[in-house]
Formats: C-alpha cells, sequence, structure tokens
C-alpha cells in the first residue's frame, strides 16, 4: 500500500510540475514504469528538473537511448543543471557515445572543475570520439590540469594536431608542463608550426636530450640572428639593434613568425 502511494504521489509531483501535457507525452513514450523505476533509483527532484528544462523529444532520446545503470551513474554524479546543458548543447548522438564510453565521475570532475561552458566547447571542437580517445590516454586529471592551464581556445588547436597516442606519449614522457610553456614562449600558431615542421617524435626527442628551457632559448636566439629569412625577436636584439635598419625591429607578437618555416 505504502508503494502504491509512493507511486501515486510522485505522478502527482510529475504533473503538477511538468504539466498534463508534456508529463502524459512522457508517460506515453517511456512508460511510467521506466519513470518510476529511475525515480527509485536516484533523486526524483534530479530527474524533474532535467524533465522540466529538456523538450520532450530530447528527454525521451536521452532516457531511451542511454542504459538505466548508466542513466543512475549519470543522475547521481553530474548536477542536473549540467546534464541540461550537455543534453542541449552536444548532439544526442555525441551524448549518448560520451556516456555510454566513459565513466560518470569522469564526465562530473571535468564538468565541475574545467566548467560546463568549457568542457562543452572542448568536446565540441575535438569531437566526441577523438575526446573519448585522448581522455583514456592522457588520464582525466592530465586533461583537466591542462584545460585549466590553457585557456580553451589555444588548447582546441593543439590537442587537434596532436593523435590521441601521441598526446598520451607526450604526457607519460614529459608531464603536461611541456604545452602551456611553449604556448607562452611562442604562441599556438608558431607552436604548430614547429609541430609540423619537425613531426612529433623529434619534438619530444629534441625536448628530451635539450630540455624545455633550452629549446626556448635555443629557438630565441635563433630567431635573434641576422640570417636571411629568419624573422627577429624583440626580446634578444638589444645588444645588436644599433646595426640592424629601423624597420626590423618591430615587436613581434612571437619570436618566431611565418617564415619559421625555413628555421
Amino acid at each position: 500500500m505504502k508503494k502504491v502511494i509512493n507511486q501515486i504521489g510522485k505522478a502527482l509531483e510529475y504533473l503538477d510540475k511538468l504539466g498534463t501535457g508534456k508529463s502524459f507525452q512522457l508517460f506515453r513514450s517511456l512508460g511510467y514504469e521506466k519513470l518510476y523505476s529511475l525515480s527509485e533509483k536516484v533523486d526524483h527532484k534530479n530527474l524533474l528538473y532535467i524533465s522540466q528544462n529538456l523538450d520532450e523529444q530530447t528527454i525521451i532520446e536521452f532516457l531511451n537511448r542511454i542504459p538505466e545503470e548508466t542513466l543512475v551513474d549519470l543522475i547521481s554524479k553530474v548536477p542536473p543543471e549540467d546534464i541540461t546543458y550537455f543534453a542541449n548543447s552536444i548532439p544526442m548522438d555525441d551524448l549518448v557515445l560520451l556516456s555510454t564510453s566513459i565513466p560518470a565521475k569522469f564526465i562530473a570532475e571535468m564538468s565541475l572543475k574545467t566548467g560546463k561552458e568549457s568542457a562543452t566547447e572542448l568536446l565540441k571542437n575535438i569531437g566526441t570520439q577523438k575526446s573519448i580517445e585522448l581522455l583514456n590516454e592522457v588520464g582525466i586529471q592530465n586533461f583537466i590540469e591542462l584545460s585549466l592551464k590553457v585557456p580553451t581556445i589555444e588548447l582546441i588547436p593543439i590537442v587537434r594536431e596532436l593523435t590521441p597516442k601521441q598526446s598520451g606519449a607526450w604526457v607519460r614522457k614529459r608531464g603536461i608542463g611541456d604545452i602551456p610553456k611553449l604556448i607562452k614562449a611562442f604562441g599556438v600558431q608558431n607552436l604548430l608550426v614547429f609541430l609540423r615542421t619537425l613531426g612529433f617524435e623529434k619534438n619530444i626527442h629534441i625536448m628530451d636530450v635539450l630540455g624545455l628551457e633550452e629549446l626556448i632559448e635555443l629557438a630565441y636566439t635563433i630567431s635573434g640572428m641576422k640570417l636571411p629569412g629568419l624573422s627577429t625577436s624583440g626580446k634578444k636584439q638589444k645588444k645588436v639593434s644599433k646595426k640592424i635598419p629601423k624597420q626590423s625591429q618591430k615587436k613581434t607578437s612571437s619570436p618566431w613568425k611565418k617564415n619559421i618555416r625555413k628555421f
């Protein structure tokens, strides 16, 4: 009897919060048993919040396409506000793939620490499949730490350039400190040119042999030399500024510019 009363109470709450039309459409498409079963396993207030903030079709797809066990894990660990944000921002196919491929605690942690907006931006721009592979290769903690140290707009091109396997190898061998320092020293575009010109293996080898600081110093030194076709660095030119034509002393935003390919 108590269970029946509990069921009626929850049904009335759905009717009250969602309105008759939306409630009946959900009951008809999902079956009340499914909604009630989920309400028993998660805080039904969270389920109500999600149902209130998504349209009927999205709710039906979300609840039908993701296995109940995964849904329970997801709704229990990821704040309902973040779930609705993801569901409204990421295509349903990608959301289903993401939620069934990596643990809910990873999604919750990424959302909590990087913010749901940044997490969504990264997932959308890197691609869901590649993001999943990247998280598995690099590890969630490293991925979060990197995304906190490098602005999303700068991180996306670098992550796109490297395969998940290369990213994982870099992190395991060198740690995550390289990318923020290299971006700060050279800028995103120059770093991309550097990666493309020398290739991933040579880059890692050079950093292993020279060390990161030495590599940066070497790059600054080369860019400051009076060699044909090389751009100059404002920082490193002060000693020879008298001999250099005035126009070449223009400050650049980065020590390497377009002509780095000749390096």
